[in-house]
């Protein structure tokens, strides 16, 4: 659709240079996929390799940490199997199929949780949701954002003509899912642009959810009757603050957990919400070239440079001295005694997963 080739440009395929993060050494630490085969590169993989090598969420958590890592100069192994020792960061869905099998008495597992319930028998937990962290046994780390982001043309200005929602097309409020969406736009000379896809049932579409360039507002909301939000993350938030345009963000606790600015975001909570906000940028380019330089700004908390910086604090850091305090060996010794607990809490909250 002219849509769709609105935001398509040919995808880069240059290697990053590696982010100003300095090496450190790591800490026993091992990152592991279940299905992940020998990775023997003299290099990361470069954007467009990465992009194509995610696939689901266990490979945009883990293998995509390992190689954001390596780019940062932290290189830790990767294998499809548990080590008998030290830490193993995984997914939620590999530690539930290890967690099977008794686990080593001296392994520590770090379990990225992603959209799953906690882990509780897991030593400690990476969530994507601030609101989920306690910084003593669950940590919060920004999730990484797309892959090879192609940001907005600069010299687009202060052109506000295309608003595009950068997602799964089933997880929009029906409102923003109807045809008459676009239409109301129309008459404010707007065009809702949807590189993800425009059908409820099909998956997400990957070529094109990379490539701002012509996107001048992110719109990013989700249907409050498929999920509880407070468990999802605000990767829609960083990819528009790393791409340079303003973001129209839902009620959501990820996104008011990261404002320290009006200008980071303008909330709304439905369609007349959005379109209410998308007027009032249009009668004031002042507050929408604002708008654009405070994402900017922000952009630069969140980039793989700073997320990898944030990994390599907990991973050499942060939980090796949780480790070492002194009753959380018992907490390991014992943390088989969480599995009654944890399927009472399942069977409880079974709709939110």
């Amino acid at each position: 659709s002219l849509a769709t080739q609105a935001l398509t440009n040919p995808p880069s395929t240059a290697v990053l240079a590696p982010p100003d993060v300095p090496a450190h050494a790591a800490a026993a630490a091992s990152f592991v996929l279940r299905g992940a085969g020998p990775q023997t590169a003299d290099r990361p993989p470069d954007e467009a390799a990465l992009r194509a090598r995610i696939d689901g969420g266990r490979s945009a958590w883990i293998f995509q940490t390992w190689a954001r890592l390596r780019q940062a100069g932290l290189s830790l192994p990767l294998s499809p199997e548990l080590p008998d020792a030290g830490f193993a960061v995984l997914h939620s869905d590999d530690f539930a199929h290890f967690d099977r099998r008794r686990l080593p008495s001296r392994l520590w597992t770090i379990v990225c949780r992603a959209d799953r319930p906690p882990s509780w028998r897991a030593d400690f937990e990476i969530v994507q949701n601030p609101l989920q962290a306690d910084n003593r046994r669950t940590f919060y780390v920004h999730h990484w954002p797309q892959p090879g982001l192609l940001p907005r043309d600069p010299t687009r200005g202060a052109t506000l003509r295309n608003v595009a929602y950068f997602g799964m097309f089933k997880q929009l409020p029906p409102a923003l899912q109807s045809p008459e969406w676009a239409q109301r736009l129309r008459p404010l000379g707007l065009d809702w642009l949807t590189p993800g896809g425009a059908s409820p049932g099909a998956p997400l579409d990957q070529r094109h959810i990379h490539a701002y360039r012509t996107a001048d507002v992110v719109v990013a909301l989700r249907d409050p009757r498929r999920t509880v939000a407070d468990h999802k993350p605000p990767t829609k938030l960083l990819n528009a603050w790393l791409v340079g345009v303003p973001a129209i963000v839902g009620p959501e606790s990820a996104y008011r957990a990261l404002r320290t600015d009006a200008l980071d975001f303008i909330e709304a909570s439905d369609a007349d919400a959005v379109l209410a906000a998308l007027r009032r940028l249009q009668a004031d380019p002042e507050l929408y070239a604002a708008m654009c330089r405070r994402a900017q700004a922000r952009a630069t908390e969140v980039t793989p440079a700073a997320i990898a910086e944030r990994w390599r604090q907990l991973l050499t850091v942060t939980i090796p001295a949780q480790q070492s305090r002194a009753g959380l060996g018992v907490a390991h010794r014992l943390r088989g005694l969480a599995c009654h607990g944890q399927r009472l809490y399942l069977r409880m909250n079974r709709h939110r997963f």
